[in-house]
């Protein structure tokens, strides 16, 4: 009877053991599928980061180039005023060089 119980107590101790495996071996894979998840996911977030970081970089890039092409743009325009007024200088100038002239020539005349 002792042997006999020992037996079953082998027996029960086994299925115990086996139960206990199959359980070990399906939490291992639970944790192993976790961690692929987690890794996927941290894989995933650091794409958005990078992503998120080049749009950002893209951004200020193009806020650079528009503030240049802005003051470009405004340069070129007060150099036209510039060269505008400095057209109207030389114009009056001439002007006032052609009158003086013919004053001149006015007096001249009239002098003889």
């Amino acid at each position: 009877m002792e042997a006999r119980l020992r037996g079953e107590a082998a027996a029960a101790e086994a299925k115990v053991r086996e139960e206990c495996e199959l359980k070990a071996e399906a939490a291992r894979k639970d944790l192993a599928a976790q961690h692929a998840e987690d890794k996927a996911g941290a894989v995933e977030d650091a794409r958005k980061q990078v992503q998120g970081q080049q749009a950002r970089t893209v951004r200020h890039e193009v806020s650079k180039w528009e503030a240049a092409l802005r003051d470009a743009e405004q340069r070129a325009a007060a150099e036209r005023r510039a060269a505008w007024v400095r057209g109207m200088q030389e114009r009056d100038a001439l002007a006032k060089k052609e009158a003086d002239q013919l004053k001149a020539a006015a007096e001249k005349a009239l002098g003889e």
